[in-house]
């Protein structure tokens, strides 16, 4: 039923998950090697807690900030995927004219 919609979802997702990926990456390796997770591995703390509560927390907004700019990015880029591939999904609809007005109360043209 969607097949046609297949290849422009792939084509934007993967380079975005991927740049997704790279920022949390390096924004973990960069909180894991700061004093306070030293200290709460000190004290006994599981690496799963610690991961979840000192690690993951802090990254948070890093990896929020870069969603955010994804999401603007997927929708640019899809009219410029879609535009090629000639789908009739979102991204043709900015050049689409806008529909003709039928309200119960428009009269018909003689």
């Amino acid at each position: 039923m969607l097949w046609h919609l297949t290849l422009p979802a792939l084509a934007l997702a993967l380079y975005l998950i991927g740049m997704l990926a790279r920022v949390t990456r390096s924004a973990m390796l960069e909180v894991m090697g700061q004093e306070h997770v030293t200290v709460a591995r000190s004290r006994g703390v599981s690496e799963r807690q610690v991961v979840r509560r000192h690690v993951f927390r802090n990254t948070l907004g890093t990896v929020l900030t870069m969603g955010g700019l994804i999401v603007s990015t997927l929708l640019i880029c899809t009219v410029l995927v879609e535009t090629p591939s000639a789908s009739t999904a979102s991204g043709n609809c900015s050049t689409c004219p806008p529909p003709p007005r039928t309200s119960p109360w428009s009269r018909p043209s003689r």
